[in-house]
């Protein structure tokens, strides 16, 4: 490689004007290439240069900028409070957010607003310092916010909803199951009369199914309570066996009596339907609703 063609040596030996020439331009065409609407402006507010997406952003034209109030460019209702702000600004000038907790909003020329992020910086010139306003159209951003916030509200609706299906309905379900279970033990503890053998098995299926599905329903709610947090989980330790003995007994009594579970489901679901009419009437005939 011959020594002209090292880069260290290119750089040593480009004049430091040069270099200045350099940054000056870089400087230049990130102005005008710059996605946010940049604006200079002197101590006094007003325009003394705007970048191509400044026009674009609020519709004036470059000569239409210069020597304007930065001003004109807020809507109405915020320009008393600006001039204050600015002044303030010129005595502290430092590189910052403009107002990070408010919802700040530009005036287009046709008289449209809309919200934006500003940021603030001061410039020192021959003229002394200057303050540089970098302003971002913000819609997409606070109509993707809406849109969030609309859709989480959503969300809680349903939840709520949910939740109050759920206690609705498990009463609904437990009243006539804990019904089933009293009644197939009545008859078990055989008051009413003897049971033959094939009778009371029968009835045992009965009053094991029923249990198994009012355990279900409790199990329901409690996740329910666990998902709004009304519930804190405490950690035992659990015998694996008698829950392996449990499952094979729920299997066992699937497999062999699938008409009697099918009956009492058919029951329960009855009594849901009855349930769901019941609260869609009463939010019908209620006037609030």
């Amino acid at each position: 490689m011959r020594p002209s063609d090292s880069p260290e040596k290119d750089a040593a030996a480009t004049p430091e004007h040069d270099w200045a020439k350099l940054a000056r331009a870089a400087l230049e065409n990130l102005f005008k290439v710059s996605p946010d609407a940049i604006f200079v402006t002197d101590s006094n507010g007003i325009i003394r240069g705007a970048n191509p997406r400044g026009t674009e952003l609020f519709g004036h034209s470059q000569a239409e900028f210069y020597g304007q109030s930065i001003e004109n460019l807020v809507p109405a209702r915020f320009r008393r409070n600006h001039p204050s702000h600015r002044e303030n600004y010129n005595a502290h000038p430092r590189a910052r957010q403009m107002g990070a907790a408010m919802n700040l909003f530009g005036l287009r020329k046709d008289g449209v607003e809309f919200p934006v992020e500003i940021s603030l910086s001061p410039l020192h010139t021959e003229e002394g310092i200057v303050a540089m306003s970098a302003v971002r159209d913000i819609t997409g951003r606070k109509r993707i916010e809406r849109t969030l916030h609309e859709k989480n509200l959503e969300l809680e609706r349903v939840n709520l909803a949910k939740d109050r299906f759920l206690a609705s309905i498990s009463h609904e379900l437990r009243t006539p199951l804990n019904a089933i279970i009293g009644f197939t033990s009545t008859l078990l503890m055989k008051l009413p009369g003897p049971l033959t053998m094939d009778q009371e098995k029968q009835l045992k299926t009965i009053q094991t199914s029923a249990g198994h599905l009012l355990s279900l329903i409790n199990d329901l709610l409690d996740l329910a309570k666990i998902e709004s947090g009304k519930v804190e989980l405490n950690f035992e330790p659990v015998i694996c066996q008698s829950v392996m003995t449990d499952g094979d007994d729920v299997a066992h009594t699937a497999k062999h009596h699938e008409r009697l579970i099918v009956i009492v489901m058919v029951i329960l679901c009855a009594v849901a339907v009855w349930a769901l009419r019941r609260g869609a009437r009463a939010s019908q005939s209620d006037p609030a609703g």
